[in-house]
């Protein structure tokens, strides 16, 4: 449909005119109208021309203006498209570097569902539970960590302490745990360690965690188990 611009008794009047087919079908609509139209159909040619001389320079610069937001919105529609099918094309194609980053992205996912489902205490829960002053958690946390006592994962820049190390009856880290930090190698993360520690284990039936306290000897000769190198030949 072409949109023709025109002044009609010294008001500003738009008329609709349908491409094919006589003169004879004509739609009055208001400035504001057509505007709402344009917007929602998205395209639209406008034709300036029937604004001559001086005394409509005003309508001649709305229609200005209107023509070039319209333009300016069809360029961004088809910049949208374009980008569309760009990406469409790239998920398309077999990419090495896409796989990796899938299975790095896996990894991630696995990690939170893991932790959301991993009872954990802050550090002034922690605090709480040792028995210790809550006056600077931080510090007296520290402490606790530099001697290798105590668990701890980062979660969204704040420290947590997984609750099953917590001996609550008596107010302390099962001692075990030292013993099991110590033997930690640089491969392993505290995650990867907490996950072993929660997930059931063949030699018990359950998840070692589950033991702490109960079989110390027992969890530590399967932790050695599991960090052994695996060698080849």
């Amino acid at each position: 449909m072409h949109f023709l611009l025109q002044t009609e008794e010294d008001s500003t009047a738009i008329v609709a005119e349908a491409t094919k087919g006589t003169h004879g079908a004509r739609h009055v609509m208001s400035y504001e109208q057509l505007e709402a139209h344009a917007t929602k159909s998205g395209m639209l040619m406008v034709f300036v021309g029937d604004f001559e001389g001086p005394e409509h320079l005003p309508e001649r610069q709305k229609a200005i203006r209107f023509a070039e937001a319209a333009e300016a919105a069809l360029s961004l529609e088809l910049k949208a498209l374009a980008d569309g099918y760009r990406r469409l094309i790239r998920e398309s194609l077999p990419s090495g570097r896409n796989l990796a980053v899938k299975a790095a992205l896996n990894r991630i996912r696995v990690q939170e569902q893991f932790l959301a489902e991993l009872d954990m205490a802050d550090q002034a829960e922690a605090c709480e539970l040792l028995r210790l002053s809550k006056s600077n958690p931080s510090a007296t946390l520290r402490r606790v960590e530099d001697r290798g006592e105590i668990i701890r994962i980062d979660r969204d820049g704040r420290p947590f302490y997984p609750l099953f190390q917590f001996d609550v009856e008596n107010g302390r880290i099962y001692p075990v745990i030292r013993e099991i930090n110590s033997l930690l190698p640089e491969a392993w993360s505290n995650f990867r360690l907490c996950y072993w520690m929660s997930r059931k284990h063949a030699d018990f039936g359950r998840a070692p965690a589950e033991l702490l306290g109960k079989a110390d000897a027992e969890i530590i000769d399967a932790f050695r188990r599991a960090i052994e190198p695996v060698v080849h030949g």
